[in-house]
């Protein structure tokens, strides 16, 4: 490998771990919105139980850079479902993205032809 593969490989990485990091700092933010409180803090009296974290579920993400890893946070114990906003919104994006490269691969990336001399 040559030093600028090599640079090329680490930024990628970089980009890469950088991303998941922040994802699931965010996640984990969100969560502590929704309940109200942060790991390991109860909740005052008066505002009720809103629910409590139970875990988390495994999630792979594509990126450019390659896949990521991310853990879901679960929440049980609520009357309303707990859905991350972001991660539901950046899982819509790759969705999307993959549809439109596919549909840019049937149809050709080449531009239309004009009629126009």
């Amino acid at each position: 490998m040559t030093d600028a593969q090599l640079t090329e490989d680490l930024i990628s990485e970089l980009l890469r771990l950088g991303a998941q990091r922040i994802l699931q700092e965010t996640a984990e933010a969100e969560v502590d919105e929704f309940l109200g409180r942060g790991w390991y803090e109860r909740g005052s009296e008066q505002a009720g139980r809103r629910g409590y974290r139970n875990g988390n579920t495994p999630l792979s993400l594509r990126t450019t850079q390659g896949p990521i890893q991310l853990q879901r946070p679960r929440v049980r114990g609520n009357e309303e479902p707990y859905q991350s906003a972001i991660l539901s919104r950046v899982a819509r994006l790759e969705d999307h993205l993959m549809r439109l490269a596919t549909e840019m691969y049937v149809r050709g990336s080449r531009p239309a032809i004009s009629n126009k001399p």
